[in-house]
């Protein structure tokens, strides 16, 4: 997160605790709280803990209310940039952030699997969209692709690694 190398992220979360209650500088969210892993997956528990009998309605109020919420978080705190983990959800990440238009696709190749993200730096504040941390070939399941994607991220965002 601080430039360092991903084999230092339990040295870099010791000393920083980014997302601890009462830490600064880290924010970290989920578009939509309800894990729902699968997304065809929506059962019994989740319909009677959210008050919504279906996902598709869950998102829709979501994305018209908790959004609109985030958004305004967004623009008042400014941050250096917006990582959104998982690309299927690219234009809810741009919408959060107020970012127009659908950025290029990068991909970075590892161990001869293809690993795609999304940089723009024309909304409220700059975002990435990358693969999930965890998961298939396609995902960022290795500190190589980890370094990867983030060298990317710094150079689209013209951010340099510090020394």
């Amino acid at each position: 997160m601080e430039g360092g190398d991903p084999e230092d992220f339990r040295a870099f979360a010791q000393r920083v605790r980014p997302f601890e209650r009462g830490s600064t500088g880290y924010f970290k969210a989920n578009l939509f709280p309800e894990p729902c892993n699968k997304v065809g997956e929506w059962d019994a528990h989740s319909a009677a803990k959210t008050g919504f009998t279906r996902k598709d309605d869950y998102r829709a109020w979501l994305r018209e209310n908790r959004f609109r919420v985030m958004k305004s978080w967004i623009e008042r705190c400014r941050p250096s940039l917006v990582i959104g983990t998982g690309l299927t959800h690219l234009a809810d990440f741009l919408e959060i952030t107020g970012t127009t238009g659908t950025p290029t696709v990068h991909t970075i190749t590892v161990n001869g699997h293809a690993k795609r993200l999304h940089v723009a730096t024309n909304g409220m504040v700059p975002v990435a969209v990358i693969p999930h941390l965890s998961g298939g070939p396609h995902s960022l399941n290795s500190n190589e692709a980890i370094r990867l994607i983030a060298e990317q991220i710094r150079s689209e965002i013209g951010v340099e690694r510090p020394a």
